[in-house]
């Protein structure tokens, strides 16, 4: 890795001292490895209040009760649908802005990845399976926008508030 330097506002860096001394980071420079990380994954240089972008998309930050207050009264069918939609524009995105084609498995993960670094949830393959934990938004959007952006047909195996298994059906 480079060695680099950089000046930092006293601010900063009385706040990666407080994170240290918390035992929050072991070492400041990997605080800012990190930093530098999201700042690019989620593209922060896009970032102009009161629009803010990530893979190209506008994003809007909403808590997790907001999101479910949203959501409440809508039926399940209805989230997936709207879910269906979000993830066939993050299709045509990936495709246009990033020359990646979600129809191919080996860039699913670049996909997982993204809703991850979104805020999403946690996705992972597990064979022929998608496992999804600690979603921020009704299962039911996150499995309308697999569907959508992996363009496979999905069946929920199991599932409750907190997790569902996602097997991927191929098509006939």
């Amino acid at each position: 890795m480079p060695i680099t330097s950089v000046d930092i506002p006293e601010k900063e860096m009385r706040h990666l001292d407080r994170l240290k001394s918390g035992g929050l980071i072991r070492h400041k420079k990997d605080a800012i490895a990190r930093a530098v990380h999201f700042y690019r994954v989620l593209e922060l240089h896009l970032w102009d209040p009161p629009v803010l972008r990530a893979g190209g998309q506008r994003g809007l930050l909403m808590t997790e009760g907001g999101v479910r207050s949203l959501s409440s009264g809508i039926s399940e069918g209805e989230l997936k649908r709207i879910g269906l939609d979000i993830g066939r524009t993050f299709q045509k995105h990936f495709l246009i802005a990033a020359n990646v084609d979600l129809a191919s498995r080996q860039n699913w993960p670049t996909f997982l990845d993204f809703l991850r670094n979104l805020g999403w949830g946690s996705f992972t393959m597990e064979e022929n399976r998608i496992v999804v934990t600690q979603s921020g938004l009704p299962l039911a959007i996150a499995e309308g926008c697999l569907q959508g952006a992996l363009g496979v047909p999905l069946a929920k195996v199991t599932g409750n508030l907190q997790m569902a298994i996602l097997e991927v059906r191929e098509e006939v």
